[in-house]
């Protein structure tokens, strides 16, 4: 008979990639209809002082908030929301909205104000939200270039891991990883900070991050409930700091303010000013 010959190493780790590239992209197909499901007939009202959204096609859900419940607005675009120019808002708010029960106890803190917008239209639609804030004429501050390094190095460490724990099986195939590892690490570090700053309006503070997927969100000083900055021994060593807030139920919309590697008298002094402005504000569920 014919003889029985195995596939190469080459040849195995092209199959292999190729299975996960798959895997991926049917995955991502799968979360597309969900969403083309769950958000059928979407419908946002506003009112006097709630906004009411009504959305899905095989089961309607209804959700409400009242506006003064906003915590956080936080945008998100991703590739293929850049390549059709859209965006999706999403809001966190404090405590639960009107709705079904069930949909409820799910997206107690988080609500879709905007599951697909244009991209051109955000700006505008977010001020009719949040009628307090206006970062039109606010300074975006960009992050230190030595915070490209930080990023692009801790990569480094990672992908000399994986390569490590990878040589014992692909053997020199390692270093080609190693290599295509490094690129991605070079690559992601310098596009994330590229992306990455945040500003200061006269009510409210703004942070951006990401470039794969961004994120852009929002806090208005009078939802501020704390304000930290943090030092890792890294921070220390590179004379810098982490600066967050939080928000009641602060996380749940998948983006904080919560800002990494800023220079440590920076940190510092955005923190003693939003805790100052904070402490102005009384605080409103």
């Amino acid at each position: 008979g014919l003889p029985n010959q195995a596939p190469d190493l080459g040849t195995s780790i092209a199959l292999g990639i190729a299975l996960v590239l798959a895997a991926i992209v049917f995955m991502k197909l799968l979360s597309m209809i969900w969403a083309l499901f769950r958000f059928h007939g979407f419908t946002l009202d506003r009112g006097k002082r709630n906004l009411r959204a009504r959305y899905g096609l095989f089961t309607r859900y209804t959700a409400a908030i009242p506006t003064h419940r906003i915590q956080l607005l936080s945008v998100r675009t991703t590739p293929m929301f850049r390549w059709w120019k859209r965006s999706g808002v999403l809001a966190e708010t404090a405590g639960g909205g009107a709705g079904n029960e069930d949909e409820q106890q799910r997206e107690t803190h988080r609500l879709w104000l905007a599951p697909i917008i244009d991209a051109d239209a955000v700006d505008e639609f977010m001020q009719a939200i949040l009628r307090d804030v206006d970062l039109s004429g606010a300074r975006w501050n960009p992050l230190p270039p030595r915070a490209k390094r930080r990023i692009r190095n801790r990569g480094f460490f990672v992908a000399s891991l994986v390569a490590i724990g990878t040589v014992y099986f692909i053997q020199w195939w390692a270093f080609a990883v190693l290599a295509v590892l490094f690129g991605w690490a070079m690559l992601h570090a310098a596009l994330w900070w590229k992306h990455a700053a945040w500003a200061i309006a006269p009510t409210a503070m703004a942070f951006r991050s990401g470039w794969w997927t961004r994120r852009f969100s929002i806090v208005r000083f009078a939802k501020i409930q704390t304000v930290s900055v943090s030092r890792s021994p890294f921070d220390r060593r590179h004379k810098m700091a982490r600066l967050a807030i939080d928000t009641a139920g602060a996380g749940k919309a998948g983006h904080r303010v919560d800002i990494p590697f800023l220079p440590h008298e920076v940190a510092v002094g955005l923190h003693e000013r939003l805790a100052a402005e904070a402490a102005k504000l009384s605080f409103r569920w």
